[in-house]
């Protein structure tokens, strides 16, 4: 019963198998399926089989049926019914019926699948377009080619570049310096100077700039000679030449610039210019421009709106939408309304360093979100040099009476610190060890406190209860919960929590293969046990490979004290015997077979099924 059930999970595997010298491929229930006529066959990928017979190659499909007859020097397939083949160092293209498509006597075959053309270069290296069909539709004259996107071709010659929407008519080409793909537009050069195409192909600034810049999906900046002036998406010029970057673009309508050195407003709508109330620009912080207006810092953000107008000396926009600022070398919180969450009265405030230090646009912050659900909700004050810990919502959860504290990568536990010894809070503020120890670790995986001791370690937990292990030189923990593995007499062994030992200490070290498997190694012998500390295996093995996984199991790849290469699962049954002189396991679940000539011999499946 367990055999025809794996069987029917991979009923559509073939296994390249050798017979009377020759080779061919059955299914899991040994039916051939490609016939043995080939000096070779081989998986090539999970839709095909490469044959091989007096060295030249073909293909068949997965299910075995003939695709590419056997007489290429090379196949490579680029659709279900297109083929890329080399034959005599030439190339060509043929179909699933074996016709040409493109000769083969071309020196390089491009296909790109979204267009459907072949772009084809022959011996002159010239570049030409063919159809799917086959149809040659531009002739041997470019040095290059390039399928760009939205069927946009990029044809070069003599180191000039033309932008191609229509293949049919290449009377007119315009040729650039460089040509670079800008959002929804085409950047193009020539002679130092800049224009603008659309995806289109529509001109939209002709090339007599030296800077373009878009500022969204409706308006420009372009710069000729020394200044700037502004355009509608179209190429509309909508104001003088006279502007100056940097440029910060607000509420879809208003552009902050430059001019004379001055700052100023410019409407796109209604064309006109205002002088701008702001006296420096500091930068950007996230969704914000920082400035400074009669010498207080305001944030603009993108609608315009001016935000905590002459009230700060300083505003740094937060990633929980919050503000830290400061007035008077002081700092405080406030939210996004102005009420106050921590009283402008320290020296410093955090929001986890790790995390305030990356609020820009350009960070992700989804990407600490995704496994961290929690991991910036803390503030970390610091009044006259003691640190304490606020929540979000201002409040103290560890009072400000540490010299240093800090919260672990994922926020369960706050570690402090006083004249050079450590502590421990939980996250609801509950003191679970007191800052008396040198040295206090967390494990993230254990979800444990380790804490060395004159006699040992402890080790507590986050409810804060404790065991105590007494003797133990050493601890690092395994990948199996409670696990650890420490050392006695110069020798290695595994105890669990409570002290128990669980591997005996015989070994020169020991160390996790996989979540399934514990390594031991005595006298450059490995042997191997599950995490309940049963031996796998016969052991006293020279080698062993990392857990490969197939279906609900896990198989390892040994090599025993003989030289000999097998394979064993997780509960330590023998599915290849330790005959061999190398294996490899293939993702699609068989174990190749190769000789000491690096030869392929046969194949194993997954229930130990030899196929040779």
């Amino acid at each position: 019963m367990f055999t025809i059930s794996l069987h029917a999970q991979t009923t559509n595997v073939l296994v390249p198998v050798k017979k009377d010298g020759k080779w061919g491929a059955t299914n899991l229930q040994h039916k051939t399926v490609i016939s043995f006529n080939y000096d070779k066959v081989d998986y090539y990928s999970e839709s095909y089989f490469l044959v091989e017979k007096n060295g030249k190659k073909g293909l068949y499909s997965s299910v075995g049926n003939k695709v590419v007859e056997c007489k290429y020097d090379v196949v490579t397939p680029l659709s279900t019914d297109r083929f890329r083949v080399y034959l005599n160092r030439k190339i060509g293209v043929i179909d699933g019926k074996g016709n040409n498509i493109i000769p083969i006597k071309y020196k390089t075959i491009i296909y790109d699948k979204e267009s459907g053309y072949f772009i084809v270069k022959n011996k002159n290296k010239k570049s030409a377009l063919f159809n799917s069909e086959g149809g040659k539709e531009v002739g041997f004259k470019y040095d290059n080619i390039i399928f760009y996107s939205n069927n946009t071709f990029i044809f070069s010659e003599n180191k000039k570049y033309a932008l191609v929407w229509t293949v049919s008519d290449l009377s007119n080409l315009i040729y650039y310096d460089n040509i670079v793909k800008y959002g929804d537009v085409f950047l193009v050069q020539k002679n130092n100077k800049q224009g603008l195409i659309s995806v289109e192909g529509k001109k939209i600034l002709d090339c007599n700039y030296t800077d373009i810049k878009t500022l969204s999906t409706d308006y420009l900046v372009a710069k000729k000679d020394k200044f700037y002036a502004f355009y509608s998406a179209e190429g509309k010029k909508i104001s003088k030449s006279i502007y100056s970057a940097p440029f910060y673009y607000f509420n879809n309508q208003v552009v902050l610039a430059n001019v004379d050195d001055k700052l100023v407003e410019y409407d796109l709508y209604s064309k006109k210019q205002t002088t701008s109330e702001i006296e420096k620009i500091i930068d950007e912080k996230g969704d914000y421009l920082r400035v400074v207006k009669n010498n207080y810092v305001v944030l603009i953000n993108k609608d315009g709106e001016n935000l905590f107008a002459d009230e700060y000396h300083d505003i740094v926009p937060l990633l929980n939408g919050d503000f830290k600022v400061k007035f008077d070398r002081k700092w405080g919180v406030i939210d996004s309304l102005g009420n106050n969450i921590l009283p402008v009265k320290y020296q410093n405030i955090t929001l986890n360093k790790y995390v305030e230090q990356k609020t820009d646009r350009r960070y992700d912050i989804s990407e600490i979100d995704k496994n961290r659900k929690i991991y910036n909700e803390l503030y970390i004050v610091d009044l006259n040099g003691m640190k304490g810990v606020f929540t979000l919502n201002g409040k103290q959860i560890i009072p400000i009476k540490y010299t240093d504290v800090g919260v672990n990568q994922f926020d369960k536990l706050m570690w402090v610190s006083l004249s050079n010894m450590y502590g421990v809070y939980g996250r609801d503020g509950k003191e679970i060890l007191k800052a008396e120890y040198s040295n206090v670790n967390w494990n993230e995986y254990q979800q444990k406190i380790t804490v060395k001791q004159n006699n040992g370690y402890s080790v507590i937990n986050p409810k804060g209860e404790v065991q105590n292990l007494i003797g133990v030189n050493g601890l690092q923990w395994l990948n199996k919960k409670d696990l650890i593995t420490t050392k006695t007499a110069n020798k290695s062994g595994v105890i669990n929590v409570k002290g128990k030992v669980v591997i005996p200490f015989e070994y020169s070290s020991i160390y996790d293969l996989d979540e399934n498997v514990i390594i031991g190694v005595k006298k450059k012998k490995y042997f191997i046990f599950n995490t309940e500390g049963k031996p796998i295996g016969n052991g006293n093995y020279s080698a062993i490979s990392e857990g490969h996984k197939f279906e609900l199991n896990t198989f390892y790849i040994l090599t025993d004290s003989n030289n000999k290469t097998g394979v064993i699962n997780a509960e330590g049954k023998v599915i290849v015997p330790f005959k061999y002189d190398k294996i490899v396991f293939e993702k699609r679940g068989l174990f190749k077979i190769i000789n000491s000539n690096k030869s392929v011999v046969g194949y194993y499946s997954t229930i130990g099924e030899k196929y040779f």
